[in-house]
């Protein structure tokens, strides 16, 4: 019998729920659904490290997520201001796959 390969995806987020918004709603969603197609779901988000000031918080995710996506196929960014520049480094740093959502609120 062959073994099933399971994928792994990173969701790097600016905010997640319990915060109120469409990534966070977008980001549950794809968390709930992305099992079920054969992908392990890890998600990274930026919430955890808001409290912190502003240099200090961007180099605390950059770490969260260097370590939340270890054994990572592919880094799904929703955000390019807050998590964007974080997770280009970590996909460079892991040589994976770094996936950007631009939507039309920074335009």
């Amino acid at each position: 019998m062959e073994e099933k390969s399971t994928k792994k995806i990173v969701i790097s987020t600016g905010i997640y729920p319990p915060d109120i918004g469409g990534p966070a709603t977008y980001s549950a969603t794809l968390n709930d659904e992305l099992p079920q197609n054969g992908w392990e779901v890890s998600v990274s988000s930026f919430g955890l490290v808001r409290k912190h000031k502003r240099f200090i918080r961007h180099l605390l995710y950059l770490k969260q997520l260097f370590f939340d996506s270890k054994g990572a196929q592919i880094i799904y960014t929703q955000d390019p201001v807050s998590v964007g520049f974080a997770a280009w480094i970590v996909a460079r740093l892991r040589g994976i796959p770094f996936v950007l959502k631009i939507v039309g609120d920074f335009a």
